[in-house]
């Protein structure tokens, strides 16, 4: 049967939709499109109340069951196949394609009344698309079901599609996919940017890792393997986490050829960077004829690049004025101003210093002007407030951009820097509630440092933070990946942290290492071994991270699921700490003095603690005081190791006072016992510190006892007990004999430490 042919969309539908005008008719039969063409937004709120991932995906399937291709279905598969487009329908009714079908296979079997049905809710579903694009550098993408719905509103509007592409190479709260459609009427293309992955994340209730930004990352990554033989935007983004994740340019070169030859516009902006960059003989062989047959076309953004390409002399001699032309086209097919600024940004990055500074003067002077691409790329840098051009403030604050979270975050930016704080906070504010992962994590983190911090302090922070962590900042998946774990949830610490370290997190990865490392096992699901090459892998000289180092070195000299290793551990410190890193130079010293790399060396660990608290660091009082403390052997040493902890309570380093208040509370040592001392510095830090982590607040416990208040004791030593990581049984992971010393208070005796830890 010969597939039947899209006819108009009754009433006048189709003129509505592309006009934005008229609320579609109201309908007296309840079936799904009825209920979507007599509410939309409606309709859209029940589906991500009540759709359920199991289902709606499965219901996709009957767009190849009726031989859908975008402009036509099979008549008599659209028969066959009735009872599965309702099904279909009933499980997804907001999806844009499953209505499109349902017209075109009501007009392909004659039943006039369903195409009536389903072209009101293909308008209504449309028109509420179209009037959501907002500006797309700026405003939410439009919420779609799947990726079948983007192509399926441009076919609808008999719009082209150009290019498309996914802009985040890990997703946060959504998974931007910009999509440039040739807009008949208007002469050029239009830039739309849709999200299908958060409407997944809702819908998806039953997955491992719902309610987690790890289900995000997890539902944008089967999408780009699911689409990628033969979407050209999935490859595209295939091809750039392969050359985010290469070694040296010839390997990025490698990841990015074959996708920007078919179209891919980021595989084609990354080779272009590359070339500019990175001064490599015969980098930019084989870019024109890559991007020719695009630009051929009279693609806009492939214009460009063959224009930067011509500019550039990449791949070729450099031929300005042909830049030039093929620039003047792009314009005249784009938004005025969009393929400038392309351009620009590119430039921006040459290798010649003239060049570059000229575009970006050029853009910074567009930006002024209010271009939104020119503002983005402008502000990118988060350049200092005497920089902004005249009058961008009041541009961003008085245009559309004010419905923009990222936008008011700027202003934000802005106000603070000229000193009007209460202006600040209040944009801060509006970008936090408009969704600006940045903006919730600074009034998070904001919360997180008043003191005293109160219960609902507390949990408006919290919150943000979550929020924050959805949106794909790493702040926040840090900080709640740290309350879970606080609170014994270790596994979902793990789920919080996963997507940060997806971004390239190293301080993420260390989080977790931290974890796997010192929590009771089976903690998370990566292990020790795998731990510990993670460790290696971070620790690696070239480029290695120094506090990945000092991991290792702990792990190495504990013999932490591997066997000790004290003179490689010593290996590793000293790479840092012969480039001054404090950290590095104290755990050295401290080591030194302790004798962990074998023999005791007080002069080597006295040389380089000295260097260590040279530096002015407090935390270096804390570990000097450390090793003379409990490394040194005569109470000369330990009344050495108390006045550097001293300094360091005065220098407001929390360590440093921990350590002086329980030495003086449990010390077995007569020259050192000061309870009454101890429970007063114990005090200071119980009040300046609004969430105390369990070991600190065994400290305060332990000066109680040592002072005579069993009951307080007894109250904080719970306390602390309770703030202690959870084994598989529900129980605390007690390693370090908190319940003992909790028998102690409850028989009313004080603790004595009794060996050095």
């Amino acid at each position: 049967m010969r597939s039947a042919p899209v006819r108009s969309l009754r009433r006048g539908a189709c003129a509505a939709l592309l006009a934005l005008v008229a609320s579609p008719p109201m309908v007296a039969a309840e079936s799904p499109s009825a209920v979507v063409a007599r509410d939309v937004e409606a309709a859209w709120v029940r589906f991500l109340a009540e759709g359920d991932a199991a289902v709606v995906h499965p219901a996709y399937g009957v767009l190849s069951a009726v031989a859908y291709d975008g402009q036509h279905v099979d008549a008599e598969a659209c028969g066959r196949e009735a009872q599965a487009l309702d099904a279909a329908l009933v499980a997804a009714p907001v999806g844009i394609a499953l209505q499109r079908v349902a017209l075109l296979c009501a007009e392909a079997v004659g039943d006039s009344q369903a195409a009536d049905v389903a072209a009101d809710a293909l308008s209504a579903l449309a028109r509420r698309a179209f009037a959501s694009a907002g500006d797309a550098d700026w405003s939410p993408p439009i919420r779609i079901v799947r990726i079948e719905d983007a192509y399926a509103l441009f076919q609808t509007a008999g719009m082209d599609v150009r290019h498309a592409y996914f802009q985040d190479l890990v997703p946060g709260r959504h998974f931007p996919l910009r999509v440039a459609a040739w807009d008949a009427a208007a002469g050029r293309e239009r830039n739309f940017v849709f999200d299908f992955i958060d409407v997944g994340y809702h819908i998806d209730r039953a997955a491992e890792h719902a309610g987690f930004p790890l289900l995000r990352v997890e539902l944008a990554e089967a999408w780009i393997e699911a689409l990628a033989p033969a979407e050209v935007a999935a490859r595209d983004h295939r091809a750039l986490l392969l050359a985010s994740q290469a070694a040296g340019v010839a390997e990025k070169l490698v990841a990015v050829r074959d996708a920007a030859a078919a179209g891919g516009i980021q595989s084609t902006r990354t080779w272009i960077v590359l070339c500019l960059q990175a001064d490599i003989p015969g980098c930019g062989e084989g870019l024109v004829d890559a991007i020719l047959p695009h630009a051929e076309a009279t693609r806009s953004l492939s214009m460009v690049h063959l224009a930067v390409a011509y500019a550039e002399g990449l791949g070729m001699e450099p031929d300005q004025g042909a830049a030039d032309a093929l620039l003047a086209a792009a314009d005249r097919r784009s938004r005025p101003g969009d393929a400038l600024v392309e351009y620009l940004s590119l430039r921006a990055l040459a290798r010649d210093g003239d060049v570059a500074e000229a575009s970006r003067a050029r853009l910074r002077a567009l930006a002024g002007e209010g271009q939104p691409a020119a503002v983005l790329a402008f502000l990118a840098d988060g350049p200092a407030i005497e920089t902004w051009p005249a009058g961008l403030a009041e541009r961003l604050a008085a245009s559309s951009f004010k419905s923009s979270g990222s936008a008011a975050r700027l202003l934000a930016q802005h106000h603070r820097q000229a000193s009007r704080a209460s202006d600040a906070d209040a944009w801060l504010e509006r970008a936090a509630a408009l969704g600006d992962a940045q903006a919730q994590s600074e009034l998070g983190f904001a919360l997180v440092d008043e003191v005293p911090l109160d219960d609902a302090r507390q949990a408006r922070a919290e919150a943000l933070l979550r929020e924050a962590a959805h949106g794909g900042d790493i702040g926040g998946a840090r900080y709640s990946a740290m309350v879970s774990a606080r609170q014994g949830r270790v596994r979902e610490a793990e789920t919080w942290l996963l997507p940060a370290m997806r971004r390239g997190s190293a301080p993420a990865a260390l989080d977790l290492a931290r974890m796997v490392l010192t929590q009771p096992e089976p903690v998370t699901r990566i292990t020790i071994a795998a731990t510990l090459d993670m460790l290696r892998e971070l620790a690696s000289e070239a480029g290695g991270l120094a506090e990945a180092r000092q991991m290792l070195a702990e792990v190495l000299i504990d013999g932490i699921g591997t066997d000790k290793a004290p003179a490689e551990a010593e290996a590793l410190l000293l790479v840092d700490a012969e480039t001054g890193d404090v950290t590095s130079m104290a755990y050295l010293g401290s080591g030194y003095l302790r004798g962990v790399f074998g023999t005791r060396d007080v002069a080597a660990g006295r040389a380089w603690m000295e260097r260590a608290v040279a530096t002015g660091d407090p935390d270096a009082y804390a570990e000097f005081g450390s090793g003379l403390y409990y490394g040194g052997e005569t109470a000369a040493e330990r009344a050495e190791g108390i006045a550097w902890w001293t300094k360091g309570l005065e220098a407001g380093n929390d360590m440093a006072a921990n350590n002086l208040a329980w030495a003086f509370c449990t010390s077995r040592h007569a020259d050192v016992q000061d309870a009454r001392r101890g429970l007063e510095v114990a005090r200071a830090l119980e009040a300046r510190i609004a969430d105390a982590r369990p070991g600190l607040v065994d400290t305060f416990a332990a000066c109680h006892a040592a002072a005579g208040d069993h009951a307080q004791a007894v109250v904080l030593q719970q306390r602390a007990i309770d703030g202690l990581p959870k084994r598989d049984d529900g129980q605390p992971d007690d390693r370090s004999g908190y319940g003992d010393r909790l028998a102690l208070y409850r028989a009313g005796r004080a603790y004595v430490e009794v060996e050095d830890p």
